[in-house]
């Protein structure tokens, strides 16, 4: 079964931002549409946590910003 294309992006995502900076896992988790398991968590997390996810997602389209300049272009042989 082939997988899902979004499914390897949200992970690349998850991976940036659990590894190379200092954003609070539950703000990622929001913002690729996580649903909280944590009752407790679930009761206090009233807010969508906008402002910093902005900061957040500035820095992952900063991020893939810089590694587009690092794309291999594939073309197919053309035939004489």
């Amino acid at each position: 079964m082939a997988q899902n294309p979004t499914s390897g992006f949200r992970s690349t995502f998850r991976d940036y931002i659990g590894e190379e900076t200092g954003f609070p896992h539950k703000i990622a988790e929001f913002a690729i549409a996580h649903v909280l398991t944590d009752e407790a968590e679930k009761a206090y997390a009233r807010g969508e946590l906008l402002k910093k996810r902005f900061k957040m997602m500035n820095a992952w389209a900063a991020y893939v910003d810089s590694a587009s300049s690092n794309v291999t272009h594939i073309r197919k042989k053309q035939k004489a």
